[in-house]
């Protein structure tokens, strides 16, 4: 199983997958407010509730994604998966993060990551050039 996060400026957008290769669904997911002053405890709590409402135990937890347009907000993110999901692999998406697409930007940094994993998502499941 894998949580997701997209870390905006206005929401932290929470989700859940599947992990089965070429039988990804989405099991859960939910949206709160941002808050850029939110501790790696009051996090987990909203998380653990998350998972404790859809049924999803939190040892079944593989992978933590998450992308961040509030950089302020990264540490907690780290802090919190490091504590109470110590078992799973913590992956970042950034600008610089290989997704199979190229990233021409003059300032590849100036692309937000949710912009890029959308980009990706859609190459990788089309196959060809698209319009998002």
């Amino acid at each position: 199983m894998i949580l997701v996060f997209d870390v905006g400026n206005t929401n932290i957008e929470i989700g859940s997958f599947s992990e089965e290769v070429g039988n990804e669904k989405i099991i859960a997911t939910a949206r709160r407010f941002t808050r850029r002053e939110e501790t790696p405890d009051e996090l987990a709590f909203f998380v653990l509730r998350f998972l404790e409402v859809n049924k999803i135990e939190a040892a079944n937890i593989k992978k933590i994604i998450f992308s961040s347009v509030v950089p302020q907000l990264n540490f907690c993110f780290y802090h919190f998966a490091g504590k109470y999901f110590a078992h799973s692999r913590i992956i970042e998406v950034t600008s610089f993060i290989n997704l199979g697409i190229s990233n021409k930007y003059k300032n590849p940094a100036e692309v937000g990551a949710d912009r890029l994993v959308n980009a990706a998502y859609v190459f990788h499941t089309y196959k060809r050039n698209s319009i998002i």
